[in-house]
């Protein structure tokens, strides 16, 4: 029996790939094309997906380990992205991620599985960031990591879950569609760019991000962050990606990508290297930075509580003292935090529950400089005993940047005294 169409023909090209265990998997539609192991350094293999025995063969039809083939995901919508995960690879389409796995020796033609991970599905084939053994991508429901429990298993979990997912929510799904992410290994931090009003395609600055989401992989703590982009058709200074760029330095890791027009619409591409000593990276009025803790109310909403002191603890920024041009001397790159107490779920100071700002960033002794050169207070860490002021059911501290200085915290210690019966 002849068969009437050996070769099918495919004209659409794969949405993604990814090179894992010595082979390319291609994702297409619903199905994952996996190429056969590539031998030395020639490539030609990785673009068969299919055996190398003639399965029609009456001598040798075996399937090799070393084969290439197909695997079809029957649940899964349109496959936006595929990466290196564990023993095979996490397959990420528009209604759920799958993991296409095999044994301790990794995928073969011979020995695999296909399992379902998690049924929300990834909003964003840019938003998805490896960090070592861990993936986080965006979906509409929040944003998830998956990595291995201590059975093996592949599992997703929600890190917005009673911390930030009423923010999340907020952001609009044209714009969660366009996040772009990166991981900062310096930092420890994974990075993800967004616009605040996804742009259509007939601006010239359709792909501008202008808002941000810091995560911190050791500590768990979210934060958002805002740019002054200017998103004028025909002017520019607007990120348009930010990349890993594995070079292991404090300014380099991670840059990003900035677009430049001017009036005759020429464009250019800047790197973006986060230099900028005076933090004004890309506009002159720059969001001012802040960071403000969720309410505590120590489960006890009812007890007022007073918090006499809190110690604050800093990163201390000053290096050298420098000429300030009059004869005179100042620290290089200062830092500063002006603290204050909201109580009660107040979110303005117009009913008197917002004690005032102090500055938390001090240092214990005055210093005379002699000259120009390296500034030596013995301390690396600053920390300050600060009194606050006001009493209530629940407090929120927020920790304020001032104007052209930096402000690395640490942490902070508060001792609280709860007034009537526990």
């Amino acid at each position: 029996m002849a068969l009437t169409n050996p070769q099918e023909e495919i004209l659409t090209r794969p949405s993604c790939c990814e090179y894992s265990g010595g082979r390319i998997f291609y994702g297409l539609k619903n199905t994952v094309y996996y190429s056969q192991v590539m031998e030395g350094e020639n490539l030609d293999k990785l673009s068969f997906c299919y055996q190398l025995n003639d399965p029609t063969s009456e001598h040798v039809s075996d399937l090799l380990d070393t084969d290439g083939g197909t695997v079809q995901i029957d649940n899964a919508t349109d496959i936006v992205q595929i990466k290196k995960f564990a023993t095979g690879v996490l397959v990420y389409a528009k209604n759920g991620v799958w993991y296409l796995s095999g044994s301790e020796g990794g995928f073969t033609a011979t020995n695999y599985s296909n399992t379902l991970v998690h049924e929300a599905g990834c909003v964003s084939p840019a938003g998805v960031v490896v960090v070592e053994s861990a993936h986080y991508y965006w979906s509409n429901e929040g944003i998830y990591v998956i990595s291995l429990n201590e059975f093996g298993t592949a599992q997703a979990q929600n890190i917005l879950e009673g911390v930030m997912q009423t923010y999340y929510n907020d952001i609009p799904v044209a714009s969660k569609a366009k996040v772009v992410g990166a991981y900062n290994r310096i930092k420890k931090q994974v990075e993800w760019h967004y616009p605040e009003t996804a742009q259509d395609s007939a601006t010239d600055y359709k792909y501008a991000l202008d808002k941000g989401l810091m995560l911190d992989v050791r500590m768990g703590g979210l934060w958002p962050q805002t740019y002054n982009c200017t998103k004028v058709e025909g002017a520019g200074n607007f990120i348009a990606s930010v990349v890993n760029t594995n070079v292991g330095t404090e300014d380099y890791d991670t840059v990003c990508i900035t677009i430049n027009t001017d009036s005759s619409y020429n464009y250019s591409i800047d790197i973006g290297t986060k230099t900028d000593e005076t933090f004004q990276d890309f506009s002159a009025n720059y969001t001012t930075a802040y960071i403000e803790t969720g309410y505590e109310t120590l489960d006890k909403p009812s007890n007022k509580k007073v918090v006499p002191y809190i110690s604050t603890h800093f990163l201390q920024t000053e290096e050298n003292w420098i000429a300030d041009g009059s004869g005179g001397f100042i620290l290089d790159n200062q830092s500063g935090c002006q603290m204050r107490a909201k109580w009660d779920w107040n979110n303005s100071d117009d009913n008197g529950r917002w004690s005032p700002a102090q500055q938390a960033y001090r240092f214990r002794r005055m210093y005379m400089p002699t000259g120009a050169g390296a500034f030596e207070s013995g301390e690396q860490v600053i920390t300050t005993k600060n009194k606050m002021l006001g009493r209530g059911e629940a407090l929120s501290i927020r920790f304020e940047q001032e104007d052209n200085k930096d402000m690395q915290l640490l942490g902070y210690t508060a001792t609280f005294s709860v007034k009537g019966r526990m």
